[in-house]
């Protein structure tokens, strides 16, 4: 069970938006380009995509940006991400729900509701990023199980998985080559993920047609489950607003592939 929670986190990872950075500050890193989450997150907006493998179809992904409100005294972006296995996939019944609050400016994560559903396997995660004493707060309520509760030292700030695709479209405006070490929560634990770019840019299939897109890519640097590599890459839309068109996830037998629908 605990390789299909990894699993989960590493599809849910790159499909939702696409694959948490540890920047001191987005505003005075230095050779980066600093990106508002107002320019990314807008109420209102809705994606949805397809998870593949090949052809075969695994599941759906659903992102949201709901509303701005005042999360702990901060203005934050409340986003939604909806995650469902395809019905066919009679040995894996998964539907899961992932809140995170992003700050308003600085791109990283506030706080995080993970709402876990894969199998006999329920549970209900928070998870509070404390900048001021530089402490993540983690509360874990499995159905049936003894909960858990406790706190873990962080950089500040930090990320989520959510808000670590929105850091990886803020830092894909940067021109040129560049990599960024990159400190992600992956189950009441900091991780590290490597993020670069090459300058590549590329046309990608999608609904509707061709789109222009800029190739961001990276490895995470902890355990996978078995079979997955821990090498990742994403096509961004070479506009303003970064919008993940694909995100693809490296496994022994090819590629699991996330593709964007609307």
């Amino acid at each position: 069970m605990q390789s299909l929670r990894v699993l989960r986190a590493s599809v849910v990872n790159v499909g939702l938006w696409f694959v948490v950075l540890l920047i001191p500050n987005l505003a005075e890193a230095g050779g980066f380009v600093a990106v508002p989450a107002a320019r990314l997150c807008v109420p209102g907006e809705e994606h949805t995509y397809d998870v593949l493998w090949g052809v075969i179809p695994l599941g759906v992904l659903r992102a949201r940006c709901d509303e701005k409100v005042v999360v702990n005294g901060n203005p934050a972006f409340h986003i939604s991400v909806y995650a469902d296995s395809h019905p066919w996939l009679l040995f894996l019944s998964l539907h899961e729900l992932f809140e995170s609050w992003i700050d308003a400016s600085e791109v990283f994560c506030r706080k995080e509701i993970a709402h876990i559903d894969i199998g006999s396997d329920k549970s209900t995660e928070t998870y509070t990023f404390d900048c001021g004493r530089k402490k993540l707060h983690y509360d874990l309520r499995p159905v049936g199980k003894p909960m858990e509760e406790g706190d873990v030292d962080m950089t500040c700030p930090s990320q989520d998985l959510v808000s670590f695709a929105y850091v990886a479209r803020a830092l894909s405006f940067t021109p040129g080559v560049w990599e960024a070490s990159l400190s992600t929560l992956v189950h009441a634990e900091m991780k590290e993920t490597v993020l670069r770019s090459a300058g590549i840019r590329q046309t990608v299939k999608v609904a509707g047609g061709d789109r222009p897109a800029v190739l961001v890519t990276g490895d995470a640097r902890y355990k996978t489950p078995e079979g997955f590599t821990g090498r990742f890459r994403i096509w961004l839309s070479d506009d303003d607003l970064r919008i993940p068109l694909r995100g693809q996830l490296k496994i022994v037998l090819g590629w699991i592939t996330i593709e964007y629908v609307r």
